[in-house]
């Protein structure tokens, strides 16, 4: 193999363990948030193009769940978050965090 051939084949395993691990992540937050609400939650997986229609939408709000899933799907963080958070006065919680508050 060249070292483009192998330079794209390691590229491609980096995006795929990418994604495993963000589905990863997504099934261990919906198993503690079932587990906290004692019952098991279904997961819907929405097609690209689905949250594309939504994201141009006229309604502000489909339009803003649509990017916000692609956003998601694409495995964006929102950059410096802690501090947009706390500009407005937004406390962030874990997943286990918000688990728990769920328990009562």
């Amino acid at each position: 193999m060249r070292d483009t051939q192998l330079a794209q084949v390691r590229d491609e395993l980096a995006r795929l363990a990418s994604d495993f691990n963000a589905l990863a992540q997504t099934l261990e937050a919906a198993r503690r948030i079932g587990a906290a609400v004692n019952r098991a939650l279904t997961l819907e997986h929405v097609p690209l193009e689905a949250l594309q229609a939504m994201q141009a939408a006229e309604d502000p709000v489909q339009s803003t769940f649509g990017a916000l899933g692609l956003a998601y799907a694409h495995g964006n963080a929102i950059p410096d978050a802690a501090e947009t958070a706390a500009r407005y006065g937004v406390a962030l919680t874990s997943v286990a965090e918000y688990a728990a508050s769920l328990r009562g």
